[in-house]
């Protein structure tokens, strides 16, 4: 199962991203007013969805289909108070089913990418649907693929934390043909595991949207909710399901 071995370093590997704490920031901001009821897919050790309820009083659905970290973000909240509550399914991303339909659904930190086909994605947007209210949000986001970065640092041990016991790297292997990237993490120069995932484009997302019961909201471009522009790093996508 992809994250077992990783789940007790992932939020140290993910810090080293510079996108880690903006993307904390953009879903604290943006889920203020998004309603009571959300739900996360790929909700992982907590690291979002435990921010949101230590803010506010909303509940959220966490799913995820690794046991081990669910069992970190199960630990977590329980650890100290929050002001939301938390209710945790072991599940997929295309088969998951919340008791009651969310206000809001959201996947933050490119976790989109995980699913690795675009029939599969459309299954998941399909899915997503049936667990939202109707005029419920749905909120994702993605980074722009940058070729050149790629083609310069392909396979090459990229630095993502370091202190005085841990010391965690990745290299990224880029199928470019199929663009799909596997993403192996070390720590302490010993391989944990290799993670698969996969970029999109926007004009994929645009006609993956066209054939669901989405309407487009808002495309930024940045987690400071700068619009989209065809210079930007990042995609968020804010869709409406239709039917209010």
């Amino acid at each position: 199962m992809e994250y077992s071995e990783v789940a007790p370093y992932y939020d140290k590997w993910c810090s080293g991203d510079e996108d880690c704490e903006k993307t904390e920031k953009f879903y604290l901001e943006i889920l203020r007013n998004a309603g009571h009821c959300l739900a996360e897919p790929g909700v992982g050790t907590g690291r979002v969805a435990l921010k949101i309820l230590e803010k506010y009083d909303k509940h959220v659905v966490g799913i995820d289909r690794c046991e081990e970290m669910l069992d970190i973000c199960r630990a977590r909240y329980a650890a100290k108070p929050h002001t939301g509550t938390l209710e945790l399914i072991k599940d997929d991303f295309l088969t998951f089913r919340l008791r009651e339909p969310a206000d809001c659904i959201y996947i933050p930190f490119r976790t989109i990418g995980h699913i690795l086909s675009n029939p599969e994605l459309l299954r998941f947007m399909k899915n997503v649907e049936n667990n939202l209210k109707p005029g419920g949000k749905f909120i994702f986001d993605h980074y722009i693929f940058d070729p050149v970065w790629a083609e310069e640092n392909n396979r090459k041990d990229i630095l993502l934390y370091q202190d005085e016991k841990i010391r965690i790297e990745d290299s990224t292997d880029h199928d470019f043909v199929n663009r799909i990237v596997h993403c192996t993490v070390k720590c302490n120069d010993v391989v944990m595991e290799t993670i698969t995932f996969r970029w999109l484009e926007v004009l994929e997302v645009l006609e993956l949207v066209s054939a669901s019961e989405f309407s487009i909201e808002k495309l930024y471009g940045g987690y400071s909710f700068e619009n989209w522009t065809s210079t930007s790093k990042n995609q968020i996508w804010v869709l409406s399901k239709n039917g209010a």
